[in-house]
C-alpha cells in the first residue's frame, strides 16, 4: 500500500551528489555540494543544476561568471563532498577545508577538482528562478573522466562507486554496481 506525503516533494532517489566548483574575479572561487543537478539535453549536452537563492555564496558567484564545473566523486570523496555542502563559503575557503585539489579546466576559467574521476566543464546558457532555487541550464563545453573509470569508451559501473543523497533522510549512500541489470533495450527480445 502507497501512502501519500501530507507535502508534495520531489522525491527522486537516489541523487549523485555532486560538487559544483564556481569563480569569479571579484569573489574568487568556491565549491557548493548539490542534489538537485541532472542531465537537460543530449544536443546540445546540457546539464541543470539548482541552487537556493538565499545566503548561498556560489548563488552570487554564478552571476558575476556563469560557467560551473560539475564533479562527480567516488565513495571514498563523500567527507569532502558533505563538507562542501555544510560549510559556508563566504566564512571559509572549501577548496581547503575539504582537502581538493583545483585542476584547471580545458575550456572555462572554474577549475575541476583533481580527485574526483568525473568533471564536467558547463557554460551557463539558461537560468529560471522557480521559488526557492534558481535553475541554472549548463552547456557541457568538456568532459573529463579518469582513464580507472572510463575504458573502452564507456564508463565501468563496476569500477565507479559515487555517493549517492537520499532526499528527507539526509543520508549519502554509496551506488555500487558490480554487474548490470540489463542493456538499453533489453525488454524488446
Amino acid at each position: 500500500m502507497k501512502i501519500i506525503l501530507a507535502e508534495p516533494y520531489p522525491l527522486i532517489a537516489p541523487i549523485p551528489a555532486s560538487v559544483i566548483a564556481v569563480s569569479s574575479e571579484k569573489s574568487g572561487d568556491n565549491l557548493i555540494t548539490l542534489a538537485w543537478i541532472g542531465v537537460a539535453c543530449s544536443e546540445p549536452p546540457c546539464i541543470s543544476i539548482a541552487i537556493r537563492r538565499d545566503h548561498r555564496h556560489s548563488y552570487h558567484i554564478i552571476h558575476e561568471n556563469p560557467e560551473f564545473t560539475v564533479n562527480i566523486a567516488q565513495k571514498e570523496n563523500t567527507r569532502a563532498v558533505d563538507s562542501c555542502g555544510v560549510l559556508h563559503g563566504n566564512k571559509i575557503d572549501k577548496w581547503s577545508v575539504s582537502g581538493l585539489t583545483k585542476d584547471r579546466a580545458s575550456i572555462i576559467s572554474v577549475p575541476i577538482i583533481r580527485e574526483f574521476p568525473i568533471n564536467l566543464e558547463c557554460r551557463v546558457i539558461e537560468s529560471l528562478i522557480l521559488g526557492s532555487h534558481e535553475l541554472f541550464i549548463g552547456e557541457v563545453v568538456a568532459t573529463h573522466v579518469n582513464e580507472d573509470v572510463f575504458i573502452d569508451g564507456s564508463l565501468k559501473m563496476e569500477l565507479f562507486s559515487p555517493p549517492a543523497y537520499i532526499p528527507k533522510i539526509g543520508k549519502y549512500f554509496a551506488l555500487e554496481n558490480k554487474s548490470p541489470l540489463g542493456r538499453y533495450g533489453f525488454s524488446k527480445k
